[in-house]
């Protein structure tokens, strides 16, 4: 069954199609290759460009991995976190390009992924006509629900690009040899985070059990064969937690410290189930240019013309699409039925992890848009069916009018996206010292004044931001920032570094954090407890004193007194664990396709290892 060989055609008409989805892709959102200094002014757009800047100026000026990060929220863990640069392959665009600029240019590289992806999939997977493949790649690759979550900020969410190359992936795994599916489970690897997984693996394994079940299967012709495509899938993800084990691991304590993924909480959200989406009766207007789905931040929009081909795509051709149809309604339940008498959603809200998802029409948007647009290119194949002279005709202008109706939208949003200068915000600093918002909650919406990116460049920490995952900030800021831009001294700032015993007199001292690391120097007249204005954490070590928790923040106790000079060092061993844990896997898959291609291939029946990789 794994004899098959894994072939790749790319014609004229294929390369012409990539060319053309590239070009459409860079003119939408031509935008984004502005000057770095012109910029996303949203607070999501610079919470994440907080995390790439962090690993720039870690890794160019001072030389080292950031495991730790005392600019970060009072000091906070980067490893492990579900938006982190650190173990991504999109880190070289960040060292290379910069922060700004690669933020920027990521979106671009994923609408290109998704759009290829899409055509190769419908094309040589569905066996689509060239128009339909060529009329869904270019709606995947530039719509307005995924112009409007770059410009929210949010390019985490621009993960799901993704699901036309996992689909792709999955096909192409099942037609060639077991080796394609190091492909697949790498693919997954290096863009693993938490959100690339809620948003990805779902819907695969969706795709996967439905082939399995289905009286109209896609993939497989042989009943046996039916459960193939989920045993590779979840072979590739156990695969990818190995591989990705310094990622998962540390990850995984971040949710321990949270009550782990069965009672998630996370920023903005709550372990109560309140769905939020709303559906309003569809306009002429809305039945001729958008979908007749609505939202209230109106995300969902696409052409009349996907609407209507997918809606005959599923009266003729029920059976070939019986797969995709089935999950298109089954997201499309997940998304509205709290006002039906079985709220899908709400079920699947007993599964641990589910209870992120609180705005379905943000989360399963995408999904659902990209059925509709899949489904709605089979279309295509149909008309050259009955009118094989009149599709050169018929095709080419259905799609410039969709495109130009959809690119209007996504103009729309693209002039409110990249348009502001780079401020100069606060006051020019010498020392290192922490901010907080005024009068705010702990969220990504805080003055820009307090925002951790304009403060990276000037050494200032920030104790007000999200992590994505509410952690809990202790450290005591500096300053208060007013949402007019005012500073304002906190009366309980007692410095970065302080006593805490009752005979401190003499004290002299000074905390110089860094990446993974705090040095200090201090003159004690007698024994006492240091305390450093950065929040606790196990993984911190110490040759001199010892490390406690004083109410959120570290603190060190010292039994003699005396001048003292040293380091601490955060040294994480979930990570370390993670390292080696993936390291001696890949020894042992190298070693073992090393051993069976000396030693033979009879030896793969005896062993039956192949059964599992």
């Amino acid at each position: 069954m794994w004899k098959r060989k894994l072939t790749f055609r790319c014609s004229f008409l294929d390369l012409f199609a990539c060319c053309l989805i590239i070009t459409a892709v860079l003119f939408a959102h031509r935008w984004a290759l502005t000057p770095a200094n012109i910029i996303n002014l949203n607070n999501d757009f610079l919470l994440n460009a907080t995390y790439a800047e962090t690993l720039r100026l870690a890794l160019l000026k001072e030389h080292t991995f950031p495991l730790w990060s005392h600019l970060l929220g009072g000091g906070s863990s980067m490893i492990g976190h579900p938006l982190g640069f650190e173990l991504s392959p999109l880190a070289p665009l960040v060292l290379f390009l910069g922060s700004i600029t690669a933020m920027k240019i990521i979106p671009l590289l994923y609408f290109v992924i998704a759009g290829v992806s899409t055509y190769f999939l419908a094309r040589r997977c569905l066996h689509y006509h060239f128009y339909g493949a060529l009329f869904s790649a270019l709606l995947v690759a530039v719509n307005v629900f995924m112009a409007r979550a770059v410009e929210s900020g949010n390019i985490n969410e621009i993960y799901v690009c993704l699901i036309p190359l996992g689909l792709y992936l999955l096909w192409q795994g099942y037609k060639s040899n077991h080796y394609w599916r190091y492909v697949l489970f790498l693919s997954f690897t290096l863009y693993s985070s938490g959100i690339c997984l809620l948003m990805l693996f779902p819907f695969l394994c969706a795709v996967a059990i439905t082939e399995a079940l289905s009286p109209y299967p896609l993939l497989t012709k042989e009943r046996k064969e039916r459960w193939l495509p989920l045993k590779m899938l979840l072979t590739s993800f156990a695969l990818m937690v190995i591989i990705g084990a310094p990622f998962f691991i540390p990850y995984n304590e971040l949710l321990l410290l949270k009550g782990g993924v069965a009672n998630l909480q996370t920023a903005g959200h709550s372990n109560i189930y309140i769905p939020k989406i709303t559906i309003e009766a569809p306009s002429l207007q809305t039945l001729l240019f958008i979908v007749p789905f609505m939202t209230e931040n109106n995300s969902l929009y696409l052409g009349g013309f996907p609407v209507l081909f997918f809606c005959l795509s599923v009266a003729l051709c029920f059976k070939r699409l019986f797969n995709f149809i089935v999950i298109f309604f089954f997201t499309l339940w997940a998304m509205i039925a709290y006002n039906a008498p079985i709220d899908l959603l709400q079920f699947l809200w007993n599964f641990p992890g589910f209870n992120y998802i609180n705005r379905p029409e943000k989360y399963l948007g995408m999904q659902f848009l990209f059925l509709i647009i899949l489904i709605s290119g089979s279309y295509f194949t149909m008309i050259k069916q009955h009118f094989p002279r009149g599709i050169h005709l018929f095709a080419p202008l259905v799609i410039l009018v969709t495109m130009s109706l959809v690119y209007l939208l996504v103009e729309l949003r693209q002039l409110n996206t990249y348009n502001y200068k780079i401020p100069e915000l606060g006051p020019v600093n010498q020392d290192f010292f922490q901010i907080k918002a005024w009068n705010m909650p702990r969220s990504r919406t805080a003055p820009l004044n307090a925002l951790a990116y304009f403060n990276l460049r000037k050494n200032i920490g920030t104790i007000d931001w999200s992590t994505g995952l509410f952690l809990g900030g202790f450290a005591k800021p500096k300053f208060f920032v007013t949402k007019e831009g005012k500073y304002l001294v906190n009366q309980e700032y007692k410095g970065e570094i302080y006593p805490d015993c009752q005979h401190s007199s003499g004290f002299i001292g000074k905390m110089t954090p860094s990446f993974n690391r705090i040095d200090l120097s201090f003159i004690l007249t007698s024994p006492c407890r240091v305390v450093l204005n950065q929040n606790y954490n196990k993984n911190w070590t110490t040759a001199i004193g010892k490390i406690e928790n004083a109410q959120g923040v570290l603190a060190l106790k010292i039994d003699h007194p005396g001048e003292y000079k040293f380091t601490l060092k955060f040294i994480p061993k979930s990570f370390y664990l993670g390292i080696a844990i993936s390291l001696l896997f890949i020894m042992f898959v190298l070693a073992r396709e090393v051993f069976y291609s000396r030693l033979g291939k009879n030896l793969r029946s005896f062993t039956r290892l192949d059964y599992f990789f």
